[in-house]
């Protein structure tokens, strides 16, 4: 498969951002990807997207365990042991700004999630 590996959907507003995203989910299966979903609203301040990530694929968290975000090598080892994959999110300035209020640190959960973006 071909083409930009991340795709970000900008409408405005109600603009059907969340059933296009349902519909690449349902698309996923027909590709043989693994669908990784990620619904900010869902997900309390002080969870961390990279192990959020990791428990969806593997059932547990041990590569990604560090409060801080990983760099890409580790990374791309547990993607690249996941291909096909798709990993959708949704409301993810929701999530941001419940994690701003979660300190790592000198940081917080908010700007390492910055960062692994």
């Amino acid at each position: 498969m071909g083409g930009d590996s991340v795709i970000q959907i900008k409408t405005p507003f109600d603009g059907g951002k969340t059933h296009s995203l349902i519909a690449i989910m349902h698309e996923a299966r027909d590709w043989n990807a693994t669908p990784v979903v990620i619904v900010g609203t869902t997900l309390e301040g002080k969870t961390r997207l990279w192990e959020f990530i990791e428990k969806q694929l593997t059932g547990k968290i041990e590569l990604l365990k560090d409060p801080t975000s990983p760099g890409k090598n580790k990374l791309r080892e547990l993607l690249g042991q996941h291909q096909p994959l798709v990993i959708l999110i949704d409301e993810l300035l929701e999530y941001i700004t419940k994690a701003a209020g979660v300190k790592v640190g000198e940081s917080t959960i908010a700007n390492q999630t910055f960062a692994f973006i």
